[in-house]
């Protein structure tokens, strides 16, 4: 309990260690580069899922602060 899980794809092992992370009560992060995996994982109880190929941050280098992403 109060543990946080992060797995860095989510093929069938990654699948396999999210679920039973969940059942043990862990907070699930999954990451990967196939939203279609995300979904499964997302369904088997990941708490959060992150599509690794989408920019979460942009950085503008002119003004140097992170921006929302567009």
């Amino acid at each position: 309990a109060g543990d946080i899980v992060v797995i860095q794809g989510v093929g069938l092992v990654g699948l396999g260690n999210a679920a039973t992370a969940k059942l043990r009560g862990a907070t699930v992060i999954v990451i990967d580069v196939q939203q279609s995996r995300l979904q499964v994982a997302e369904k088997l109880g990941a708490d959060y899922t992150i599509n690794a190929n989408k920019p979460m941050f942009q950085c503008d280098y002119r003004n140097w602060h992170l921006m929302a992403p567009m």
